[in-house]
C-alpha cells in the first residue's frame, strides 16, 4: 500500500542479507511458530526485537487522512502483530473504536498494554461476519 511507503523508505536494514544469510527451511520452522524467536529473538528469524518506537504514528496519520476517519468509526486490524499501529489511532482520533486479531499468542500477550483489551487471538480464516 502506498500509505506505508514513507515508513519503509526509512528502513536501513540489509533485507537481502537477512533473507539469504540463514537456511530458509530452518528459519521457516522457527518463524511459523510466531513466538519469542520471531518477535524478539535473533534477526535471522524475524523482527529481532519488535519494540514500540512510535514509527507507526505517521502511517496512522496517513490512514486517518486518506479514509477521513472520525470518532465514530471502527477499525479492525487483521494480523495486528503487537498492535503498535492500532495504538496510534485513538491518540489521533479521540473516540475511534479499535480491534485487532492475530494468530500469535506471543504478540497478543506482548502488545501495548493500552490496547490489549481490544485484541483477540484468531486466524483471519476463522473470522465470520455477524450482522
Amino acid at each position: 500500500m502506498i500509505l506505508l511507503s514513507v515508513l519503509h523508505r526509512k528502513t536501513k536494514r540489509n533485507y537481502l542479507g537477512c533473507v539469504n544469510g540463514f537456511p530458509k527451511a530452518k528459519a521457516t520452522r522457527v518463524v511459523r511458530q510466531f513466538g519469542y524467536d520471531y518477535w524478539d529473538g535473533a534477526r535471522k528469524y524475524g523482527y529481532g526485537g519488535y519494540q514500540y518506537d512510535g514509527r507507526w504514528r505517521i502511517v496512522a496519520e496517513s490512514l486517518v487522512r486518506h479514509y477521513e476517519l472520525v470518532s465514530w468509526d471502527r477499525i479492525l486490524d487483521i494480523r495486528c502483530d503487537r498492535a503498535f499501529l492500532l495504538y496510534e489511532f485513538p491518540q489521533i482520533v479521540l473516540g475511534i473504536k479499535i480491534h485487532g486479531v492475530d494468530v500469535s499468542k506471543y504478540a497478543i500477550e506482548n502488545a501495548k498494554p493500552e490496547v490489549k483489551n481490544n485484541l483477540q487471538l484468531a486466524s483471519a480464516a476463522e473470522l465470520s461476519y455477524v450482522d
